[in-house]
């Protein structure tokens, strides 16, 4: 959902900088090469902040999975659970 939400608002303030009513700029082809322009960079920056969230849940998945599968798990698990509290 955070994903989504930060997507939508690149899109949005892309728009709004270049094709949004208060665009000056009349000309369609203009507007469309403004706003791409306009919205690379913040596509750029929404990846990097989508994957920097991916990679620290993809850690604690696997972080997870072997408390679950690993040597000791069992005490390992207990811990986990405990540190919920």
């Amino acid at each position: 959902m955070r994903d989504a939400l930060d997507l939508a608002g690149a899109i949005t303030q892309a728009w709004d900088d270049t094709i949004g009513e208060d665009s000056h700029d009349d000309s369609h082809a203009d507007k469309g090469t403004a706003f791409k322009a306009a919205l690379d960079p913040l596509i750029q920056d929404f990846e990097k902040a989508m994957i920097g969230r991916a990679e620290e849940a993809a850690k604690e998945t696997w972080d997870n999975l072997q408390a679950f599968i690993g040597e000791d798990a069992a005490n390992k698990v207990a811990a986990l659970y405990q540190g919920w509290e």
